[in-house]
Parts: structure tokens; C-alpha cells; sequence
């Protein structure tokens, strides 16, 4: 009995020791995003963070700087320094050392940064998607030739948190066909329409996850301080394989990253908040206003896709949403990519065409963030209408080059009186306007178009880009 107990002191002694000698050469620790081949915000003041011992003294060393940042660890062992960037270049290097520890960072580019989020349709990868075959051939023999080697992809590893996270799993990977082929199809086609245009790296962190909904990716604390939106807090919207739980994506998969300096955000997702139609304005500048304040940089760009047509069993949901999805183009700094051409099937909630949507998302950025003249940028978007008779004129904005309307089955207008009916209607092109009619509607009151779950794009501008569902009344909308 006494040598048990003799042994098992001298083990709880030996223990002990061993803890004592790891803190005491604990290593400097840095986050997932810090590391080989990352793209860093150019021409900007960033964050260098990580974790050390309590007390302990930490040294950057960044490359194309003369001057070395210090920080000493907080007792918590947390340490974070600020350090400014070139402008776009590289390949750099960086040495971040502690007491006894240091760690160099090779293959830095200086570029733009942009975080690209949202459900399935940012989820899915170019091999989800049924890979290559559905592009032509160069768009694959770009990635194989090496043309984007100073484009650099990071993909946050799919958790959640009921608390917020200080770290993710995840690291940055060069460009070729396999690191491609395994990264979202939406994102990889906006940074490589960046990319071509302005000439200069870009990073691309990947964090979304199929399936979910807006109020996931917004903290909980914004939720609780908007009255209107407390439906969210306590409304599980989830599914058996994926959480529906207000706030645990964005602890877990957005939080981490908001130390790291970025340029803007891209955003795909709505399907599983079609329902939330009337709350979904109010619920993403909750979001996006969250997101900006986490990051403390300003009100960086947001762009974001509406949703394509699909053959929803709730009745008009769909097109209720695109509607409020247009409304949160009031929200500062956000642009929208109307996909309503481009989805393919309508029994197919996922279009495979990602690389008009990178495109069209692109187009905004390059316009609104980098000035460069790409033309336009947006489709029609409705502004105002006016009842003129027995007709109703309607005008709009990015009406760049005119309007078109392209014939399908139908011209997507429809027209009503007081008495709420709608009739197919007329339309005439003037200029910028569109003039709308009916012959059974004398005393015309409203003009809707493009207003079914299903409708696919009949008008469009010169430049050949769609406009988004609109109304000019605000009556009830059957649901069901």
C-alpha cells in the first residue's frame, strides 16, 4: 500500500514538472489564417495576433518592412499587434518570434481580400456542381496553365459554437485544378473575374454551409437588440444535417475571422429564408451591419446573389423574397447579381451556372469598390411608376443602353384595377420606361412583373443583364 501511494505522489510530482517545464517554453501559437501562402489586405494597416505565454514579449517581422512590431502577451496569453501592408505584390515572408520560439510565414502575396459566405449555392464546389464539363474547356485550362497562381484560397472548416470562437480550421492553398475543383464554384469565379481585371492577388476565404438560414450567421446579441427580429432567437429553422440555431455559425466560422483585414464580402443565400419574407430586409442589415461592426473597418462592400427562380411548394414564397432581397439594396454598400436567367431548371435549386453569378458579382465590385469601367454593372432595377391614363409608366435605374424585353411564353407583366385582379399585359418600350396596359383593365392601378416562384427573365438593359422581380403595389400575397 505504501508503494502505491509513493508511486502515484512521484507520479502527480512528475506530472507537475512536466506541466511546469511546457509553460515555461510554451510556443508562440498563431490562428489558421495566419500562415504559407496567405493574401494579405494591401496598402492598409492589419492584425497580427495569436497566443503566447502570459507576459511574454513577441516580435513580428514582416519582409518589405525596415522595423520590427513588439507586443507583450496579455495574462490571458493573448497578444495581437498592428502592422502595415504594401501595396499589392510579393512573394514575402514573415518571422513572428517569441522568447525562445519563432515561426517564419513564406509565400505571402499583398492583394485584396474577400470573404465569400452563404448556403448551398456558395457551398457547393465546382466538383459538386458535376465539375468542368459544364464550362468551356479554357475556363479549366486557365486553372491548369497556372494563370492564377497569385489567387489563394482558404476554406473555413464547417463548426458551431454557442460561444464565439477565437480560431477556425482551415489553411491557405495555392491554385490548381484539384485546390479548384474543391472550393466553392461561386467564389473561385468572382476572384478569378478580380483577378483578371485588376491584375493583383486575391484571397478568398471560404465559410459557408448548405441549408442555412440568415439568422445563423448573425450574432445573437444583434438579434436581441432588434425587437422585430427576436422571432429569430427562439425559431429553430434547422435541419437534421445542418444547425438551425440563431448565432452558431457565426461564432464558430465568422467571429474567428474578423481580426483578419479584408476588403468586403460576398454573399449567396435566401432559399431557406423564403418564408421570413417580410422580416428578411430587416434580418440581413441586422446581419451585415453585425459583420461590419465585428470587423471595425467601415462599411465594407456586400454583394450578394438574389435567388433563381425554382419550383417552390409554398406558393409565391419565392418571389416574395427576390422582392426582399431588392429591398436590401437600401441597405449602405450592397449590390445585388440578378441569376434570374441563368438558372437552368427550375427543378434544380442549384444552378450550375456559378460563373455568370462570379461574374455579375464582380461586376459590382469592380465598379462600385475598385472605379474601373466595366460598363454596366446592374440590371434594371425598378424605381417609380406613374398612372397616366389607361396605362401606367414605369422607370427605372441601371436602365443602361435601354430595355429589352425578350419573349418566352409570356412577357412576365401583369396589370389590375382596385379590384386586385391581374390581367396579362402590353408593354411598350420608351427609352428608359416601360409603358404598361391592358385592354380589360380601364383604370389600371398596378403593375407587377416577374411575380411567380418560377418566372424566368424577359427584360433586360442594353448590356444584356436582367431586372429582378418587382411590384408597384403592396396588396396581400397568397402563400399557400
Amino acid at each position: 500500500m505504501y508503494k502505491i501511494q509513493k508511486t502515484f505522489v512521484f507520479g502527480v510530482l512528475l506530472l507537475a514538472g512536466i506541466l511546469s517545464l511546457n509553460q515555461t517554453n510554451a510556443a508562440v501559437r498563431l490562428p489558421a489564417l495566419i500562415g504559407n501562402n496567405m493574401v494579405l489586405q494591401q496598402n492598409t494597416a492589419i492584425n497580427v495576433w495569436g497566443w503566447a505565454d502570459a507576459g511574454e514579449k513577441v516580435t513580428v517581422q514582416a519582409s518589405w518592412l525596415t522595423t520590427k512590431a513588439e507586443v507583450i502577451a496579455t495574462k490571458e496569453g493573448n497578444w495581437k499587434t498592428i502592422i502595415n501592408t504594401p501595396k499589392a505584390g510579393g512573394p514575402y515572408t514573415m518571422t513572428i518570434s517569441g522568447r525562445d520560439y519563432s515561426i517564419t510565414i513564406e509565400n505571402i502575396l499583398v492583394g485584396e481580400v474577400w470573404i465569400c459566405s452563404g448556403q448551398s449555392n456558395m457551398d457547393l464546389t465546382i466538383k459538386g456542381l458535376g465539375g468542368w464539363k459544364n464550362y468551356k474547356p479554357e475556363v479549366r485550362d486557365e486553372v491548369l496553365r497556372g494563370d492564377f497562381a497569385n489567387v489563394r484560397l482558404f476554406t473555413v472548416q464547417k463548426d458551431t459554437s454557442a460561444t464565439l470562437r477565437i480560431d477556425c480550421k482551415g489553411n491557405w492553398l495555392t491554385t490548381d485544378t484539384g485546390t479548384v475543383d474543391n472550393f466553392s464554384a461561386t467564389a473561385w469565379f468572382y476572384g478569378s473575374s478580380l483577378y483578371k481585371k485588376l491584375g493583383i492577388p486575391v484571397g478568398l476565404i471560404y465559410s459557408a454551409w448548405g441549408g442555412t438560414a440568415a439568422e445563423i450567421w448573425t450574432p445573437v446579441a444583434s438579434l436581441e437588440a432588434a425587437p422585430e427580429l427576436h422571432y429569430f432567437i427562439h425559431h429553430y429553422s434547422g435541419y437534421a444535417w445542418w444547425p438551425g440555431t440563431a448565432g452558431v455559425l457565426y461564432n464558430a466560422m465568422i467571429h474567428p475571422l474578423t481580426n483578419y483585414t479584408i476588403k468586403g464580402a460576398i454573399w449567396y443565400q435566401g432559399e431557406s429564408n423564403k418564408m421570413d419574407y417580410k422580416l428578411y430586409p430587416a434580418l440581413m442589415n441586422t446581419m451585415i451591419t453585425s459583420w461590419r461592426k465585428a470587423w471595425g473597418i467601415g462599411d465594407f462592400p456586400f454583394y450578394y446573389v438574389q435567388i433563381a427562380p425554382y419550383l417552390y411548394k409554398e406558393r409565391n414564397a419565392g418571389a416574395l423574397l427576390r422582392e426582399s432581397q431588392m429591398k436590401c439594396l437600401s441597405i449602405p454598400n450592397t449590390g445585388m447579381a440578378v441569376t434570374m436567367d441563368i438558372a437552368g431548371d427550375i427543378n434544380d435549386i442549384h444552378p450550375k451556372n456559378k460563373l455568370d453569378v462570379g461574374k455579375r458579382l464582380s461586376l459590382w465590385a469592380l465598379t462600385k469598390t475598385y472605379g474601373q469601367d466595366v460598363g454596366s454593372f446592374s440590371g434594371p432595377v425598378y424605381k417609380d411608376y406613374k398612372v397616366e391614363k389607361k396605362n401606367i409608366s414605369i422607370d427605372f435605374s441601371y436602365a443602361d443602353g435601354g430595355l429589352k424585353i425578350i419573349e418566352t411564353t409570356r412577357n412576365n407583366f401583369e396589370i389590375a384595377g382596385a379590384d386586385k385582379v391581374f390581367y396579362p399585359a402590353t408593354v411598350k418600350i420608351q427609352g428608359n420606361k416601360l409603358v404598361v396596359s391592358a385592354k380589360k383593365v380601364k383604370k389600371p392601378v398596378a403593375v407587377r412583373y416577374a411575380f411567380l416562384n418560377t418566372s424566368v427573365a424577359s427584360l433586360f438593359n442594353g448590356a444584356g443583364l436582367p431586372a429582378s422581380t418587382f411590384r408597384t403595389d403592396s396588396w396581400a400575397v397568397e402563400t399557400k
